[in-house]
C-alpha cells in the first residue's frame, strides 16, 4: 500500500470527526461523514434528509454538521450547508482512492454485493493473509467477506472451490484493471459501511508505518 501524504492529512480529518468528545460516542461513522461531503457536493439539504437518508436521529446529524464546521469541511450559508474548499479537497482524494462498485452474484448471500480493490504490494494470496482481511471486515459488523487478489491481470480467491471462484472472477474482472496489484473485498450490500471503516483503517496503518520509515 503506498499512501501520500495527502492521503494521511484526509484520514486524520476524518477520524477527528468521529472521535469520540466528552466521551460519548458519536451515532454516526466514518461512511455517514464521507457521504455527507458527497452529498452536499450535489445537493442542498438539510438535517431532516440526512437523518432519513441514514437513519440516524436528528441529534446524531446535528453533532455530525457541528463537527464538520468545526474542522472547516463545511460551512453554513443561511439555512444551506456548502463544501468548503477544504472539504472539496478532501473529497475528491477519497473519490480518486475509494474504489468501491455495486455488483450482482449468482452466490447465497451476495446476490447483492458490494466490491472493494485496493492497491497493495503483497497482494493476499496465502490464507493466513486472507483470514487476517476477512477477519478485520468481519470485525466491523459484517458477517460475510469474500478476499481475493489481483497481481499482473491474474485473479483468484485462494481456498475457495472452482465453482465459487468462477463465479467470482467473473464479477471481478470488470473492475480488476485499475489496479495492477492489490485486493479484492466482496461483501454483502448491507456490509458497505463496513468497507469504509476497513479502507480508513489500511490507510491510517500506512501513513504510520510511513512516518515511521521517515
Amino acid at each position: 500500500m503506498y499512501c501520500q501524504q495527502q492521503d494521511c492529512e484526509a484520514i486524520d480529518q476524518i477520524i477527528n470527526i468521529t472521535k469520540p468528545e466528552k466521551g460519548g460516542i458519536p451515532g454516526y461513522n466514518i461512511y455517514h461523514v464521507i457521504e455527507t461531503l458527497r452529498i452536499f457536493k450535489n445537493k442542498d439539504v438539510g438535517r431532516p434528509f440526512l437523518s432519513s437518508y441514514f437513519n440516524l436521529g436528528e441529534a446524531s446529524i446535528k453533532t455530525m454538521l457541528r463537527r464538520l464546521k468545526e474542522n472547516k469541511l463545511i460551512i453554513q450559508m443561511g439555512k444551506r450547508n456548502k463544501l468548503t474548499d477544504k472539504g472539496e479537497k478532501i473529497l475528491k482524494i477519497f473519490e480518486s482512492k475509494l474504489k468501491i462498485f455495486e455488483s450482482k452474484l449468482k452466490i447465497e448471500g451476495l446476490e447483492e454485493c458490494e466490491i472493494l480493490i485496493m492497491e497493495m504490494e503483497a497482494p493476499p494470496k496465502d490464507l493466513t493473509s486472507i483470514h487476517e482481511i476477512r477477519d478485520e471486515i468481519i470485525s466491523n459488523n459484517c458477517k460475510m467477506a469474500v478476499i481475493g487478489f489481483i497481481e499482473n491481470n491474474s485473479i483468484g480467491f485462494p481456498g475457495l472451490p472452482d465453482y465459487l471462484q468462477s463465479e467470482l472472477i467473473r464479477c471481478s474482472k470488470e473492475f480488476s484493471n485499475i489496479v495492477n496489484r492489490g485486493v479484492i473485498i466482496i461483501t454483502p450490500k448491507s456490509c458497505l459501511q463496513s468497507l469504509y471503516s476497513f479502507y480508513v483503517e489500511i490507510i491510517k496503518q500506512c501513513c504510520l508505518t510511513t512516518n515511521i520509515q521517515n
